[in-house]
């Protein structure tokens, strides 16, 4: 990309602000060279200054504000946004996940960043997962494809391993009390050991508040050490 054609508008706009949006669209009419390609709001955060991420009908409306965007310029928009606490779904209303044509999930564990298609519209997310890592590049820094087990495989300590062992052995429904009590490591380690493997995104909450479940990653992890 001629990076002369990367343009950056280093405040946020309130997209929820019909004057503002209406505002930034003119100045993208009037200021740019040529129609955008692609227009970056990040993070939603910051420009959804006044709603309520949780609210459907303000999500909605910053929906709308997106939309404006899009339809004026006829460029695809995206919107940066962070994860709950369990880190694994989006933050706020799921008017935000039924209204996006396309979601992405970005992870970055030990230096590698995980980039998978999350959602496609009208059809399934097939796509294989990118293992990517960044480069110093003079100042600044680039992006390069890398692969996805490289210096995070083969590193298990013995506790690791054996809950590792243990989780794929029992059922998605067993809570963390079973899983140590199955694993026999001590309970004076075994929670430290769970947050280890977590942060190696190994492990997950299955979703129900209760136990975890083996990820795709931890089951490489026993398959390729």
């Amino acid at each position: 990309m001629d990076k002369d054609k990367l343009q950056f508008c280093i405040e946020p706009i309130h997209v929820m602000d019909g004057r503002e949006i209406r505002r930034f669209i003119q100045d993208l009419e009037l200021e740019l060279p040529c129609r955008p390609s692609l227009v970056i709001f990040d993070t939603m955060a910051r420009c959804m200054v006044g709603g309520d991420e949780n609210s459907s009908r303000d999500m909605g409306q910053f929906v709308e504000g997106l939309e404006q965007v899009r339809k004026s310029t006829g460029a695809a928009v995206l919107i940066v946004h962070h994860t709950g606490k369990n880190g694994t779904t989006e933050r706020g209303s799921t008017a935000l996940r039924a209204a996006a044509d396309v979601m992405l999930s970005l992870q970055v564990r030990h230096g590698t960043i995980r980039l998978e298609v999350d959602k496609v519209k009208d059809a399934p997310a097939t796509a294989p997962a990118l293992y990517l890592r960044l480069k110093q590049h003079g100042n600044s820094c680039v992006v390069t494809l890398t692969d996805g087990h490289t210096g995070r495989l083969g590193d298990l300590t013995k506790q690791q391993r054996r809950a590792l062992e243990t989780l794929a052995r029992l059922s998605d429904a067993c809570t963390a009390s079973e899983w140590q009590a199955q694993s026999s490591i001590p309970e004076s380690s075994f929670y430290r050991v769970i947050r280890q493997l977590q942060d190696m995104g190994y492990v997950a909450p299955n979703g129900e508040g209760k136990g975890y479940v083996l990820t795709n990653d931890g089951r490489s992890a026993l398959t390729l050490t």
